[in-house]
């Protein structure tokens, strides 16, 4: 009897201590994506982990703080609660909640759980400034210095306290209080690393660039190994616009860490500079080999591009959004690349070389002939078939392909984009759906249809149909901007009706509709806007002979 329990006792050891292995194993890789930017990855070893040790309060936090990242606020909000209910001692939980909803400008929310937190830990005098933040960002600011004068009249006062009291003013952007503070916690530990780190920090934002970066030099000499230094410093430098400095600093200590953020801004500071491709391609591959991180791909596929290597571009791209899915801007360049990749009779500027104004006849012809490569319904089967797998050739003949249709209204595009941006605010995705794949049986080109779709099925979570629709929209816009630059009338964006206008300066990217004015003149109709982008202005020229008849015989 005394063996088997002996026996037993060592099988359950044993068995406790593979479970720690995984765990432990699990946390590493969870830790490693993280630390690389594979949020996504990431997710799912701390899933894992909680699988073994559902009470695990790192795993908790990182899920709460990726899915922050991700910009998964609700998934971030209930992890951080669930460390709460399940550590209501641990003040760190409550200090990433709390400063959550200060940054949503939710400060009434912060204010409750800095509450909280103090009521679980009133003795503690961190859970006291906490709760002195949370009544200066709401305003209280009579309750909020009883408080603090009660922390600074305390014996022996935790540099502790001045951090969380220096990280609320730090929110409110009174950022000499903050370094007051922080400087408060380094007289009382002047060889505390992580002060000076965080004073470097406030003081960058301040624009005390060079006091910044005495900071950061000092938390990097007390604490060589900590890499979020060193990418501190590189950030200042790029705050500074100090680019040649960036680029230097990279190099000196780009093998002395592993940080793929780090690697990103050394890199970038080679491309802005100029620096010899061969050279940054080296840099790349290195950082690549021992990251292997999204956004590191990212830029590889930016530099690509920029050389009008698209092929490499989309492969790049390609890379990066398999590691982030959902990736906005991963998913954009790597459709814009792989289509224009496809396109071999587009110039370097992304314009067609031959199709434009002046042979609409041509395309008319081609769509209705069956011989033709270019015939509607073959365009059509090619471009359901494989999306991706065609040129802006094919979405230009699938834009223009119902305009020559007797029976063609330019401004049924606006009533059924209005239809259906109504049924988007309103949530009612399966009578959009409906009415959406009805329109397309009609009207197969129109652009303002795909971009609802996209955006439908990218708050419904379908990746697939997200993506397909997504490459259509693209497609066709960049389809219409490779009929001409728009600059002026000669170089006049093709356009089949006014909102595929609106759409297409969507597209492009404007801050601010500034003028639209009609012009005819012996030959052609076209509509003008001026639009402001970051400041500056610019004008679109769009032909509109092709529904210009029809709008005015309406009228």
């Amino acid at each position: 009897m005394k063996k088997i329990v002996v026996l037993t006792l060592i099988a359950l050891l044993s068995f406790f201590s593979v479970e720690a292995q995984q765990v432990a194993q699990l946390l590493q890789s969870a830790d490693k994506a993280y630390e690389q930017g594979n949020y996504n990855e990431a997710i799912l070893n701390y899933i894992a982990v909680l699988g073994h040790d559902p009470a695990n309060k790192h795993a908790i936090l990182r899920l709460g703080d990726c899915s922050l990242i991700l910009g998964d606020t609700a998934e971030a909000i209930n992890y951080y609660s669930q460390a709460i209910n399940l550590f209501p001692q641990d003040l760190e939980a409550y200090k990433k909640l709390g400063n959550f909803y200060i940054y949503a400008g939710k400060e009434k929310q912060a204010l409750d759980v800095f509450r909280k937190a103090y009521l679980a830990n009133s003795s503690d005098p961190k859970a006291m400034a906490l709760l002195a933040v949370g009544y200066l960002v709401y305003g209280k600011q009579d309750s909020a210095q009883t408080l603090i004068n009660k922390l600074e009249q305390q014996d022996n006062v935790d540099p502790e306290v001045y951090l969380i009291l220096s990280e609320g003013y730090e929110s409110l952007e009174r950022y000499d209080q903050a370094i007051n503070y922080i400087t408060k916690a380094i007289s009382l530990d002047p060889i505390n690393d992580e002060y000076y780190y965080k004073r470097a920090n406030v003081e960058a934002q301040a624009s005390s660039f060079d006091e910044a970066l005495g900071d950061i030099d000092k938390a990097i000499n007390l604490n060589p190994n900590n890499r979020d230094y060193y990418l501190t410093k590189m950030s200042i430098l790029f705050l500074q616009k100090d680019y040649r400095g960036a680029e230097k600093y990279g190099k000196q200590v780009f093998d002395k860490i592993q940080d793929s953020n780090f690697y990103y801004l050394a890199i970038y500071a080679m491309w802005i500079n100029n620096e010899a491709k061969d050279t940054i391609f080296n840099y790349l591959d290195k950082a690549l080999n021992r990251t292997d991180a999204a956004s590191l791909w990212y830029l590889k596929g930016l530099i690509y591009n920029d050389i009008q290597d698209y092929a490499l571009a989309a492969d790049a791209f390609k890379q990066a959004l398999d590691k982030q899915p959902w990736n906005i801007n991963y998913t954009r360049e790597y459709i814009v690349n792989t289509l224009v990749a496809n396109s071999p009779t587009l110039d370097q500027k992304r314009h067609f070389k031959s199709l434009n104004a002046n042979n609409l006849k041509l395309i008319r012809k081609n769509l209705k002939s069956k011989k033709s490569k270019y015939n509607y319904t073959k365009v059509q089967e090619r471009i359901s078939s494989n999306p991706l797998g065609v040129g802006l050739e094919e979405y230009l003949y699938l834009y223009l392909g119902p305009v020559f249709d007797k029976k063609y209204n330019p401004l049924d595009r606006e009533i059924n984009y209005s239809i259906l941006d109504s049924l988007l605010t309103y949530e009612k995705y399966g009578e959009l759906f409906s009415k959406a794949y009805d329109m397309l049986n009609y009207d197969p080109g129109n652009i303002a249809i795909y971009n609802i779709l996209t955006i439908a099925y990218y708050n419904k979570g379908n990746l697939e149909k997200f993506r397909e629709n997504y490459t259509k929209y693209i497609g066709l816009s960049m389809a219409m901007m490779a009929t001409g630059s728009g600059e002026n009338k000669k170089q006049a964006i093709i356009s089949a009706s006014p909102i595929d206008e609106v759409i297409e300066l969507s597209f492009i990217g404007y801050d601010q509709l500034i003028n639209h004015d009609h012009i005819s003149d012996k030959k052609h109709e076209y509509n003008i806007y001026q639009i402001a982008h970051n400041g500056i202005v610019q004008t679109y020229y769009f032909l509109t002979d092709l529904y210009w008849d029809k709008i005015s015989n309406n009228d």
